[in-house]
């Protein structure tokens, strides 16, 4: 009777978790629609998004980390700066989440360019790092790193998150080592005179 009552628990949950999945990868989709053709593109610097995305950081992060700016110089990109400093923002504050507890972090954001010349910004923390047998899922939506009692979310901003650059023609990825940290890296395609 009780392993009945568990297993129909069991599959209750499953079966709301797939609806809640189905319908933020529908939202997701749609949003990368939308920014496809969005039409409040400039060309702007990523220095000046990161710049601007700094006054939004919530007090948690600087708490618990020291957060450092280098600009290695990045070439100007076509992008919504309101869709992109939020992004900048959520890698921030999640690799603020990531300082190990009793412990002072530094999160060093690093923007400049990569082989190809696109616009890279990374965002560098030193904190406990994502095992590797997640790390592959980390930009699904409704998947989170943290347990459910840490007060986190419910694993929607990556993903938001990922879909945004997506949109900007860009790419969003992450490594990290258990113990040493994470780099969250998002390059955007160089302006061009078509653009």
């Amino acid at each position: 009777m009780a392993e009945a009552r568990l297993l129909e628990e069991v599959i209750g949950a499953l079966e709301d978790a797939q609806t809640a999945w189905q319908r933020i990868a529908r939202i997701v989709k749609d949003l990368a629609a939308f920014e496809r053709s969005y039409p409040g593109r400039t060309w702007v610097r990523l220095i000046e998004i990161v710049s601007h995305a700094m006054r939004w950081l919530p007090a948690t992060v600087a708490q618990v980390s020291t957060v450092e700016v280098e600009d290695r110089g990045a070439p100007e990109v076509v992008a919504s700066a309101g869709q992109i400093e939020p992004v900048a923002v959520n890698l921030v504050t999640y690799a603020a989440t990531a300082t190990p507890e009793g412990k002072r972090g530094v999160i060093v954001i690093r923007i400049g360019s990569n082989e190809s010349g696109s616009a890279r910004v990374g965002v560098i923390d030193h904190g406990v790092g994502i095992p590797p047998a997640i790390l592959d899922r980390v930009f699904e939506p409704v998947f989170t790193t943290r347990s459910v009692g840490d007060g986190g979310g419910v694993g929607f901003g990556l993903a938001m998150n990922h879909a945004i650059v997506l949109a900007h023609g860009g790419t969003l990825t992450v490594e990290s080592e258990v113990g040493r940290g994470s780099t969250f890296c998002m390059e955007l395609p160089a302006a061009t005179a078509e653009a």
